[in-house]
Order: C-alpha cells, then sequence, then structure tokens
C-alpha cells in the first residue's frame, strides 16, 4: 500500500489477518498447472459480488486480472476509466498502482543483488554515501539494504512534506534533505512501513546502475515482460488508457510522486498479470529461482516486538485466507495513493494470482475484498473446499477485577488512545468512540464486545471472530489480535509522562501556510492534553482531499522535542520546537514548519 499516510493509520487493517508462521512462502512447483476454466457459476458469482461491492461503495471504475499459472482466466473492467468522458473501464486501463511499485523495486534490487553489484546486508552507506539521519538511539545506524527491504531501518514511514507534489524533487535531493529528519526506531528493532526507505532503495538503484530509476525499471522489468502500458510517469503514450482519479465521486487532478519507487507504478491489470506469470516461473526471466525463494522466504523471525508479523523482500507473506485450509501460503502486497487503490494477492502453490485496481479515493477496501472473494472462488473450483471456523470454542472466562489489573492502562492504537479499566470481571474502554469490552475466556484469550449499557454487552458482526491476546515481549505489553495461533499487534501499552510547565505553555493550535506545490499537506497541528497525556491532533487538507485527523501521544523530551508514543507506522516521529520566545512558538513535523495560533 503506497504512503498509507497518517489517515490510513486510523483504518486497524491489521484487525483480522493472520500472518504465517512457516520459514518460507515459496512452494509453487516446477512443472506447470493444467488448463483451468472457471465455471459460470463461478464467474457468475465473482461478477454479482463486484457489482455489489461497487455499487454499495460508490466505485466509479475497477478492473481485475485472475491468472492461473500461465494461463488468464478472467480479465474484465468494469464502471468508468473517465466517467465524463464515458469511456469505460476494460483490463487494460492504466491506474496508478502505488505501492504494489514496492514489489518491483525489490525484484530491481536482486537483479542487482546477483551481478553482485549490491549485497543485501551492505549498509545504505556504500551505495549513499551522503546518506544521513539523526539519531536519538545508543546503537549504530547502520542500516542495510535488507533492512530497506523488509522495512526494519527504523526510518520514519514518511516525509510528508513534498511527498504528494506537482513539483516534487528527485530521489537525490530527498536524501539530501533527510539529514534534517531524525530516525523513528533504532534500526532493526520492530517492523516499521517506510516509504523513505524505498525511496532510498530507488536511489541505490540509480546510483549503482548509472541510469534513473524510471529507465532502469523500463529496460529490466517491463521490456523484459512486453508491460507495454506499465511506466513509473504519466507518459503521452499511456494518456489514452489513463484512469481519472476520483474523491467524493469528483474527478481529482493529476499529481505526482516523489517517493517514485515506492508508489508512482503506472499500470494495468492486465499487464501485471504478465508479472503475476514471472512469479510462477520461479521469476524467470527477471530474477533467479534463488532469488524469488529469498524474496518469499520470512525475514524478520527473529524480532521479537513484530510478533508473528512475518515479511520477505517487498512481498508481505500474511495469510489472507485464515480459513481455507487448503489454501497453502500467501503472498501480497496492497497500494494506496490519492483517488486509487489497488491489491496483488497470489497463493504460489496452486498457482493462481489476482490483481484489482480502482480510481476511486473509497476504493481500499472494495479491492481487499474483491481479490480475497476471487482467489477463494476459484481455489475452491480447482482445489475444492476445505474450510474450518475460527471461532473460539472456549467459553467465558472468570476472573476477578485484580486479576485483570495488571492489563488495564491506556494504550496506543492506530485509531487513538484505547483506554482498559478492569471492572465487574471484564476489561472496559472504548474504540472509535463506542464502549466495548474485552471479555476474558477459559483459554487465556479476549474476546471483544460491544456495551451497550452497564449490564448488557452482545457481539456484533463486525467484531465476530475477533480475538485478542496480552503479550510481553522485551518488557513491552502488546495486545494483540488473533486468528488461530498467530499474533498481530494491534496495541501497545503507553505509561503517562508528567507534563512540564514548558510544554503546557506549548498547548495551543498551530497553523502552516504552505508555500510550495504540495497536493496534500499538515494544514494543522493542535497539542493539547488527552486524559494524561499530551496529544497532537494532525489535520491532514489538500485541495482536491478531503481533511482528515489523527490523534498522537507525546512524549516530551527536554525542551526542543517530543516523540510519537507507540510502536508501529508513524510511531517515533519526532515533533520538534525550533523557536520559543517573544514572537511565539514555532514547530517543525513532518518537515513543515507550523506557527502557534
Amino acid at each position: 500500500m503506497h504512503r498509507p499516510r497518517f489517515l490510513r493509520t486510523i483504518q486497524t487493517a491489521t484487525l483480522m489477518v493472520c500472518l504465517l508462521c512457516t520459514q518460507t512462502a515459496f512452494a509453487a512447483s516446477n512443472s506447470p498447472s493444467p488448463l483451468f476454466t472457471p465455471s459460470p457459476q463461478t464467474l457468475s458469482r465473482l461478477t454479482q459480488f463486484i457489482h455489489d461491492q461497487m455499487r454499495t461503495h460508490h466505485v466509479v471504475g475497477l478492473s481485475i486480472t485472475v491468472v492461473n499459472d500461465q494461463q488468464i482466466i478472467y480479465s474484465h473492467g468494469f464502471g468508468h476509466q473517465n466517467r465524463e468522458e464515458n469511456t469505460v473501464a476494460t483490463e487494460h486501463t492504466v491506474y496508478r498502482m502505488g505501492s504494489i511499485s514496492k514489489v518491483l523495486t525489490a525484484v530491481a534490487v536482486m537483479q542487482l543483488v546477483e551481478q553482485k553489484r549490491i549485497a543485501l546486508d551492505a549498509p545504505v552507506t556504500r551505495y549513499l554515501p551522503q546518506f544521513c539521519i539523526q539519531s536519538r538511539f545508543q546503537q549504530p545506524t547502520n542500516i542495510t539494504v535488507r533492512q530497506l527491504l523488509t522495512h526494519h531501518s527504523g526510518l520514519p514511514t514518511d516525509l510528508m512534506k513534498g511527498a504528494d507534489s506537482l513539483t516534487p524533487v528527485s530521489l537525490e535531493t530527498l536524501v539530501t534533505q533527510l539529514q534534517k529528519e531524525n530516525l523513528a526506531q533504532s534500526p532493526g528493532r520492530v517492523f516499521q512501513y517506510s516509504n523513505i526507505g524505498y525511496a532510498l532503495l530507488g536511489r541505490i538503484i540509480e546510483v549503482v546502475s548509472g541510469t534513473s530509476y524510471s529507465e532502469y525499471m523500463q529496460q529490466h522489468i517491463f521490456t523484459p515482460l512486453h508491460m507495454n502500458k506499465s511506466r513509473f510517469f504519466a507518459s503521452a503514450d499511456i494518456q489514452p488508457l489513463l484512469a481519472t482519479g476520483y474523491i467524493n465521486g469528483t474527478p481529482g487532478i493529476p499529481y505526482k510522486v516523489r517517493e517514485v519507487s515506492a508508489g508512482a507504478l503506472y499500470s494495468s491489470t492486465s499487464d501485471l498479470a504478465q508479472f503475476i506469470k514471472t512469479v510462477f516461473r520461479n521469476g524467470v526471466p527477471l530474477v533467479s529461482a534463488d532469488s524469488q525463494k529469498q524474496m518469499l522466504t520470512r525475514q524478520n523471525e527473529n524480532v521479537p516486538l513484530d510478533l508473528d508479523i512475518s515479511t520477505g523482500l517487498g512481498w508481505q507473506l500474511t495469510n489472507q485466507l485464515p480459513e481455507d485450509r487448503n489454501a497453502g501460503p500467501t503472498v501480497w502486497h496492497d497500494g494506496w495513493i490519492w483517488h486509487f487503490s489497488s491489491s496483488l494477492l497470489l497463493l504460489p502453490r496452486h498457482k493462481l494470482g489476482v490483481i484489482v485496481a480502482t480510481n476511486t479515493d473509497a476504493g481500499k477496501p472494495v479491492v481487499k475484498r474483491i481479490a480475497q472473494k476471487a482467489i477463494k472462488l476459484l481455489l475452491w473450483q480447482k482445489a475444492g473446499v476445505e474450510r474450518y471456523s475460527i471461532a473460539s470454542s472456549a467459553a467465558s472466562g472468570k476472573l476477578t477485577d485484580d486479576e485483570l489489573a495488571p492489563y488495564a492502562g491506556y494504550y496506543d492504537t492506530a485509531s487513538g488512545i484505547f483506554h482498559l479499566t478492569a471492572q465487574n470481571g471484564v476489561l472496559e474502554g472504548f474504540k472509535n468512540g463506542q464502549p466495548i469490552v474485552l471479555e476474558p475466556l477459559t483459554d487465556g484469550r479476549f474476546q471483544m464486545k460491544r456495551k451497550l449499557n452497564s449490564l448488557v454487552s452482545w457481539q456484533s458482526d463486525d467484531l465476530a471472530g475477533v480475538f485478542f491476546e496480552f503479550v510481553n515481549v522485551e518488557n513491552h505489553i502488546i495486545l494483540a489480535t488473533l486468528d488461530g495461533s498467530e499474533r498481530i499487534p494491534f496495541a501497545h501499552r503507553i505509561s503517562p509522562v508528567p507534563i512540564s510547565p514548558y510544554w503546557d505553555h506549548l498547548v495551543g493550535t498551530y497553523i502552516n501556510t504552505p508555500q510550495d506545490s504540495d497536493f496534500v499537506y499538515v494544514q494543522s497541528i493542535r497539542i493539547q492534553r488527552n486524559a494524561d497525556f499530551l496529544t497532537a491532533i494532525v489535520d491532514i487538507a489538500g485541495h482536491h482531499t478531503n481533511v482528515r485527523s489523527f490523534e498522537l501521544m507525546l512524549k516530551p523530551e527536554g525542551k526542543k522535542r517530543a516523540v510519537v508514543m507507540g510502536i508501529g507506522r508513524y510511531r517515533g516521529d519526532t515533533l520538534q520546537v525550533i523557536h520559543n520566545g517573544k514572537n511565539g512558538v514555532t514547530l517543525r513535523f513532518q518537515g513543515y514548519t507550523l506557527k502557534k495560533k
């Protein structure tokens, strides 16, 4: 998913995912799969599901292509490529694919690894001597290429200033700009999704190959695979096929992505089907079978704070089909940028793959659901249905409030602060402003239910099958979601930090008046108290986007900076005080300068 920026962290996308605990996801055989023809009933069910999803979520245009080994078994467009011009979407419509770019970037890196021009465990500074970033950690900051590929570099998720812009700077300039920024985490400590990391990989490709990133990808990825409608910039030859992006039903203006190698891919589902086929050919002709096996092998098994998060080189190794026993490992990557969403999902064991893309801002959950539905329907027909329920068979447990007390406290989640208190044998709190309870079960897990009043709680459809476990890792209490036995971090317990009179004086609203061509930007930050914490309410705005807000908990460190508390995307970011005097207070955040109102 490209730059799931702050606003995307509000969506708790990891709530229902189950990660692989196997060492490798590479399970495709070398022998070709037999030809496979979906039944009319299967295609009818899939087509109806697509229509229903598009209608429910007001999706303007969508395309899908499904691959069985080297065979295209379903490829169609729905709705409009451009509604105002009445241009229908087809499988050849070109969409902005967002973070699916990262998988192709990883392939390019592995090509250069095979040529011994890049070493996975070499420091980034071997290839980018000018790379330097500030750090508050005592450990050395020798970030490796492998850590960039697996999102374990400790780099911040984004540098928002200039990221989505009408006139972005080059990757080379971005490397220089990072000298003013701060590491979010100690390298290697925890999974921290980073578009910045993949921008550095793009720049490494440029330096090592001696050509621009887009030229390298054209010569070594697109041309060999005959992906004739794929580019890393909106070239004139793909304009007739390029989908118009929509937000709230209104066409959005075109803009560029600075982190080209992290999210600037323009492609069609029919073109990306050619890339899917290479995975089912063990990487040929792009990389060797050994390189592809490395890409599909879990890289982070020795990172305790990740729990059961599993990532390869470029690929995510999450089990997207936890209820289907016969699905085998899944490898995937999603993409999102303003006005566009995409989802790429593969079953290597069965040599089934699907790519879905849409040109509607709210289409992110839609493409995910459609990709999973398509792969399930075709798997069931190809390999039979072998399913099991992930619902709990455990009964409600009996714990006293004293026994529950160690779990009580404040938790940082993607949607803000989450306060749990032990009352009447359950943990009570709020989720997205709604009262909930965590009810203990006899097997040590907890089940989330909605709370109606002080006496009544019920299992709502959206929380059915969602179970939790409290995990103590390196003196960190993590509330993890569960599917089966795999634990996905959902919330991290944080402790209140005393707020000094100095920081109490900084409470207020800070305004940004951008003078550049950013498509979206940090409009304002409201520093305020929430419970026992100093918090920052960050407002994201743009001329062609909705205003969206998110809450971050701050830990002041001296008088010059406060660090965003918690573990995960955007956590560990730094808010700097760059001026505090008679002319007012000025903050720096995500590259922007904001002055107190």
